[in-house]
Formats: C-alpha cells, structure tokens, sequence
C-alpha cells in the first residue's frame, strides 16, 4: 500500500501534537508500506530523523509580525492550507501513485479539489467548529466574540463539507468520534488513539526529590490559555498555602505573545526543549488547568509514562478514559485545582499512587506499536471497502 500523508507542517523535534503524532507513527507505517509526505519542514532535519518516509516539502514559512485577530480570521481557513504546498502535492500525486491520501489537517482537504479522482481520501483530525464555539463563549469583548462567531459560521459548513469527501474520518477518542457522528450521521469514524513511547516499565519507588509542578504546551491557544490560568488565577492561590513552591512552564507557549509576563521567581520558563523526559522526571506533578479544546493531550499521556502525578481538568484529560482519583486529581474552578496541587505536593504516598497507577494505564493503553496497526487497518478499510464511504458518494481525491 502506497499512503501519502498531507500534512500543514512538521519539525523535528517536533513542536506541536500533530507533528509528534506523525513522528511516531511514519516510521511504523513505512516498516511495510511505502509512505511519502507533503508538508512545510526543514528538509535537512526531516531526512536525517529517519522517518522512512519519501519527502515532499515547502520550506517553512517565516512571519515577521503578529497580524491582528481580524486579519487572522479573515484569512481562516485558507492560511492553514496556503497555495505553497498546491504545487508539492500535485507533484507527489503525480510521481508517488498512492493507494490512499491521509490528511492530517481539515483545512489541508481544499488542495485536494485538483488532484486526479477516484484515490480514497483518510482525514485525521478534530472537530475544529466546538474549538471555535469555544473561543466565542471565551473571547474578551462583543467585538472579538462577533469576529470568532463570523469564524465558526463559515467553518462549520466547510468542515461538515470536508467529512462527506472523505472516505474514512479518524478521531483520536470516542468522545471525539461521537460528536462526529452527531454532526454528520454518515460518517464513517475510526477511533486511533494519541500514544506515546511506553520503553521499560519503571523500577523502584517513586524518586522523592521531585518537585514543583510543570506545565508543558504548544502555542496553540487552548494552551496558551491554559498557562496564564495557571499564572494568573492558580499560582497564587497555591503560595497562600506553599510559599516557595515552583511553577515550571516549558514548550513553545513561552515565545507566544499571548503569553502573561511575570518576574516572579517561582514561575521558570524553560521554553521550547528538545527532550522534556528531565524536565517530566523531575517534576513533583504535571499540570493541565485546560478550559478549551479538542482531540486528546498528548502531553499528560508523557507525564505518566515518565512516572509524573497529574492535576488535570475534565477537559485536559478528555477522551484519555482516566479515572480521576486512581489516575489523577481532576479540578475545575482555580481554587479547587490550587488545593489538588496543594494536596499532591503535602501527600507524595498520593502521589506516588496515582503516578503508579497512570503510568499502568497509559503503559497497557497507548502504546504507539498498536496504535499504528490501528491506523494501518482504517487505511486498508478505505482502500478496500469503496462501498463504505462517509460521504452521499464513494469520495475520492478531485471529487
């Protein structure tokens, strides 16, 4: 089978959930199927990590200013699938032949209106129109809300119109894959999984010199978001109790604008780091105060499997099946996720429990090895079962 992956962009190491996502699982997906990708990346960094994929690539693009959210919006979704990669994808198509076309990004599907029929079309991502309603119901103003509702009128249709050319959606949780079904009962919806590299099973305690609580995020705004809550609402209310207690926050949401800025010692912006294994080993507890988004994180999926106990919102751990009180401490209003951390930080026999206990879950459940027989099986599914089809037709690339 001859997969050829479509994505916005990748970065090695990577920077965002899907491009840590596709560096899993493109080296399992080429050990026994020929795989080529169409993405903006760095060419040279690609190549040498090793993916066995074939490459396609646009060099990144490079903005030298923050447009402002009217522009940004009034360029939704287009900017997302910028005419750069039309001409890459075209050629792929052209010199690859592939069996199946798996989209990692839904606004990516408009490059495909050109491309040669009758190549079943795979879409892997979440439902982009509840992130939208999310930042109306949050955004600061009647002028910005109106802008995102503007948005999320004409996302919607476009991303219901987008499921019915696909021939198989991919969601990476039940609960994302119901909501997809709800909104477009014709879907046809195969649930694979975010995972993580689960290595050798921890030996020994708990090391008790963890400390403070991290948190880790993209500059994605739920992330965003989520880290200046934590800042703003949550930190303070934790040194009432534990004065000197540390807030360490890594990731490429310490270079967003967005971001509040503090010179309070006790918030530590490591930044964007190749390898957050030290930095989720030495942590007491992971943190993730996450008021909006969708798909599930990969990041509390890393933290237990690095032994890390989790504070986490409904929200944050969606979608992942976790218990709260056996896998986590689950917290929804700033005081209560301040008194969890507190709790965690005063209890490490707690602690130690729940980091056990995640680490087993995450350990039997989201292992990227079977996770990747799970992709392959939806990919030979699209390629096998024409009649089986999302869309009112057997969709294709150019249909």
């Amino acid at each position: 089978m001859k997969v050829l992956v479509l994505a916005r962009a990748l970065s090695m190491p990577p920077t965002n959930g899907t491009a840590s996502r596709l560096a899993a699982l493109l080296p399992r997906l080429a050990r026994r199927h020929r795989v080529a990708v169409v993405a903006e990346g760095d060419e040279r960094a690609l190549r040498a990590a090793g993916l066995g994929a074939e490459w396609f690539l646009e060099p990144p693009r490079r903005t030298t200013s923050s447009p402002s959210l009217l522009d940004r919006l009034d360029r939704f979704p287009g900017a997302l699938a910028g005419p750069e990669l039309a001409g890459k994808l075209a050629g792929a198509v052209r010199e690859f032949q592939p069996d199946v076309v798996l989209v990692a990004n839904s606004p990516l599907m408009r490059l495909l209106a050109g491309a040669p029929a009758g190549v079943p079309i795979v879409l892997a991502e979440g439902i982009w129109a509840d992130y939208l309603a999310d930042r109306v119901r949050t955004a600061k103003g009647a002028r910005d809300r109106f802008l995102w509702w503007i948005a999320w009128l004409r996302w919607q249709r476009e991303e219901i119109a987008h499921w019915r050319r696909a021939r198989r959606l991919i969601a990476v949780s039940e609960i994302d894959a119901e909501r997809m079904r709800s909104l477009f009962p014709a879907a046809v919806v195969d649930v694979v999984p975010n995972g993580v590299e689960v290595g050798a099973a921890p030996s020994g305690a708990r090391d008790d010199s963890r400390s403070g609580a991290l948190f880790v995020g993209s500059t994605w705004y739920p992330n965003v978001d989520g880290a200046n809550r934590l800042i703003q609402e949550i930190a303070p209310r934790v040194w009432r109790e534990l004065a000197d207690f540390r807030f360490h926050v890594a990731g490429k949401v310490c270079s967003s604008s967005q971001l509040v800025v503090t010179t309070d010692r006790r918030i530590v912006r490591h930044g964007f780091v190749d390898d957050l294994e030290p930095l989720y080993r030495s942590a007491a507890m992971v943190v993730a105060p996450l008021r909006l988004g969708h798909g599930t994180r990969v990041k509390i999926l890393e933290a237990m499997i690095a032994g890390a106990a989790v504070v986490s919102t409904a929200k944050g751990a969606e979608g992942l099946d976790l218990v709260p009180g056996t896998h986590l401490l689950e917290a929804e209003s700033d005081a209560a996720f301040a008194d969890a951390i507190v709790r965690l930080a005063r209890d490490p026999a707690l602690a130690s429990r729940l980091a056990a206990a995640g680490n087993a879950h995450v350990r039997a459940t989201y292992g990227w090895d079977a996770i990747a027989e799970r992709l392959v099986e939806s990919l030979v599914r699209a390629c096998s079962n024409p009649a089986d089809v999302t869309g009112a037709a057997a969709a294709g690339v150019g249909r």
